[in-house]
């Protein structure tokens, strides 16, 4: 589809994404992280449901998603499908996890983070097949638009069976 499309079926859906670099793009704000955590659970079902899975960047209590058929090469209906269906949520996981879509996509989220916690973090998560490893290195919000703190963390990693 191309951009003219996207855009008219936004409209058209009622939408409440908008089109950024190629891809449909949505902020999704809760009260604290668990909300978060409980409203990506939601669009995580959702995109299983449909074999169809979004990007997804929590920070805190927002969500960002991002929909793109990446096989495609830009945004297609399986992403405004899904969209729609995330849209849905609203009236369902988001009076139960404590949210609403406040702000737009995009704009700098100021929480009451500590520092480094929306900086990129370095380290490794355990070799795939192993049963440990460590989740460390710094972070640093520095340049993020988000928080200007760094931080770090270290601690051992299990994997699930």
């Amino acid at each position: 589809m191309n951009d003219a499309e996207v855009d008219r079926e936004i409209t058209r859906r009622g939408l409440r994404w908008e089109r950024r670099d190629g891809a449909l793009v949505r902020q999704w704000r809760g009260l604290d992280f668990a909300a978060a955590l409980a409203y990506t659970v939601r669009v995580g079902e959702l995109a299983e449901e449909a074999d169809h899975h979004p990007d997804i960047d929590i920070r805190w209590n927002v969500v960002i998603l991002r929909l793109v058929t990446h096989s495609a090469g830009g945004i297609t209906s399986r992403d405004l499908d899904l969209a729609a269906a995330v849209d849905a949520l609203d009236g369902d996981a988001a009076s139960t996890a404590g949210g609403s879509n406040a702000g737009t996509v995009g704009e700098p989220v100021s929480d009451s983070c500590t520092g480094g916690e929306l900086g990129s973090g370095a380290g490794t998560v355990g070799e795939p097949g192993s049963d440990s490893g460590t989740v460390g290195g710094s972070s640093s919000g520095a340049g993020s638009g988000f928080d200007s703190g760094s931080g770090s963390s270290s601690g051992s990693g299990a994997r699930r069976q």
